[in-house]
């Protein structure tokens, strides 16, 4: 029998002396704001050739994007009442997301070649992996991983909410969920081992989210203090590297990150009329730095007869 297995990676750095943030990292930052949006545009989804993804609102509707040297293409189906999202896209260019329908439920589809398909209803479709594996979640709070239309609940045990983010060519999944406690936290789970490891990180006051992950194994995400705000990281090695956009006056948030280390997210700004604007981004690494050493606390937790089949935060971070 298949089983589930836990390692905890503590955002705790007083207490255990780990999980440090790095400072030295350095990245320029590129708006992306869709031609067609009224105040609102958030990038997703990012591939190795640069293509982004995302959602932009115009007026009352929400449309899906993708983006490639500059030139946008809108993503909408058109069965439902005009609210399309984008979310992910591989390097084939095959973008999966989701949409309200006729009745207001929610559907996950995928978009290959401009030909939409749904592919899970009472859901959302996330991430998506070059061998076409799809991850993203069940409107009744279940994660899941869908392999050329089997698809399998991937849910962290216990969890009263499991969210399934992002996939990578290794099968490596991230994501988040909500103990019973009601507490928020990052998860990555690995595919060939059926083995989850909690990743929060260490300055979160209010839950930690984890969106991308790449082939090397860098993870996106965020994490909201006591006051609130959310601040992006990526995670690599025990070590947390903030995101900031300098073009954003409130929120960051990271939702995607390819193999070139490219992050996608959402920065919000204040408008002058006291409003409150939000754009896209691309983050590109310019510069390495060396982090500073941090032990971290790892802890394994076997768990006993779990069968790995058994089964957007700020509101401009919901996707379910």
């Amino acid at each position: 029998m298949k089983r589930l297995g836990i390692v905890v990676i503590l955002g705790m750095g007083t207490l255990f002396g780990g999980a440090q943030a790095a400072l030295g990292d350095s990245y320029s930052y590129t708006s992306i704001i869709d031609p067609d949006a009224t105040g609102y545009t958030a990038a997703s989804g990012i591939n190795s050739s640069g293509e982004v993804v995302g959602v932009y609102e115009n007026g009352l509707n929400t449309y899906g994007f993708s983006e490639s040297a500059g030139v946008f293409t809108t993503i909408n189906d058109t069965s439902g009442p005009g609210q399309t999202s984008a979310y992910g896209v591989n390097d084939s260019g095959e973008i999966v997301g989701a949409y309200f329908d006729s009745m207001s439920n929610q559907d996950g589809f995928t978009d290959t070649g401009g030909t939409l398909a749904t592919i899970v209803s009472s859901g959302g479709a996330f991430g998506i992996n070059n061998a076409g594996q799809i991850v993203g979640g069940y409107s009744d709070g279940d994660g899941f991983l869908d392999t050329g239309g089997t698809f399998q609940t991937i849910d962290f045990p216990g969890a009263t909410l499991t969210v399934d983010e992002g996939i990578n060519n290794s099968g490596e999944i991230v994501g988040y969920f909500v103990d019973s406690e009601g507490n928020t936290n990052g998860f990555l789970y690995n595919e060939s081992t059926h083995m989850f490891t909690v990743i929060d990180d260490p300055s979160a006051a209010e839950g930690t989210f984890l969106y991308g992950v790449n082939d090397s194994g860098e993870v996106v995400g965020t994490y909201s203090d006591s006051s609130g705000t959310t601040h992006s990281f990526v995670y690599s090695g025990g070590t947390f590297t903030e995101l900031s956009d300098p073009s954003g006056t409130l929120d960051t948030v990271a939702f995607g990150i390819n193999d070139s280390g490219d992050v996608v997210g959402l920065y919000d700004f204040s408008t002058p009329d006291g409003g409150i604007g939000t754009n896209g981004f691309v983050a590109t690494p310019t510069a390495a730095s060396v982090p500073e050493p941090g032990t971290l606390a790892l802890l394994g937790i076997a768990l006993i007869g779990l069968a790995a089949l058994a089964r957007r935060k700020p509101a401009s971070a919901q996707r379910i």
